[in-house]
């Protein structure tokens, strides 16, 4: 056989076999850089599960806290002021911080209608009293500028003290002092007030 033919022949079995080999390379190499990353499953009481344990738990407090503020807002304020008299052992439960907000602000609310309440009776109580005396006095002035008028008619005689007070003086009384006064001749005020006692009744009497 011809050399060259040979050597043909081995040349083209040579590169038969390459061709194949670097296909077999080829394929299991595409796969490979294909391929997706695989998951790296986290053990138990790695980062992943602690954070997922803290997220449920975040959730149940925020769900909790809603529940609770629900509540608190559908309670009437009659209720509201019985409980934080005698707290339950559901108010005792420590909230996180924005449930402890609110209830501090529902709290602070009701404290500020307590004092308005107690403000508004002092007031109404005040205004009573000051109505009471307002009605007596005009009831006093009344009969004050009454007994004035009967006084300049001459049907009323007396006086009206250093307390506001009338004292009647009846005629007889008037003609004794005037008796008195006479018979004295000059009378200080002083030996008048000291005899007015036994001039003049001071206590009460019945009008026929």
């Amino acid at each position: 056989m011809d050399p060259f033919i040979i050597a043909a022949i081995i040349s083209a079995i040579v590169i038969v076999l390459l061709s194949i080999a670097f296909l077999r390379v080829g394929s299991q190499i595409k796969p490979q850089g294909g391929a997706r990353p695989r998951a790296v499953v986290q053990r138990d009481g790695g980062p992943g599960r602690v954070q997922a344990v803290r997220n449920q738990r975040a959730r149940m407090r925020a769900n909790a806290a809603r529940h609770q503020a629900a509540a608190l807002e559908e309670e009437p304020d009659v209720v509201d002021e019985v409980e934080e008299d005698n707290p339950t052992e559901t108010q005792k439960v420590e909230f996180d911080d924005k449930m402890g907000a609110k209830k501090r602000a529902k709290l602070e609310a009701k404290m500020e209608k307590k004092k308005a309440r107690e403000a508004e009776e002092q007031m109404r109580e005040i205004k009573k009293k000051k109505d009471e005396e307002l009605e007596q006095e005009r009831k006093r002035l009344k009969k004050n500028r009454r007994i004035t008028e009967l006084q300049s008619s001459g049907e009323l005689t007396g006086v009206i003290d250093d307390r506001g007070k009338f004292i009647y003086i009846s005629q007889k009384e008037l003609e004794d002092v005037a008796k008195f006064i006479r018979q004295r001749g000059r009378v200080s005020i002083t030996d008048l007030a000291e005899s007015s006692n036994d001039l003049i009744n001071l206590n009460p009497v019945t009008v026929p």
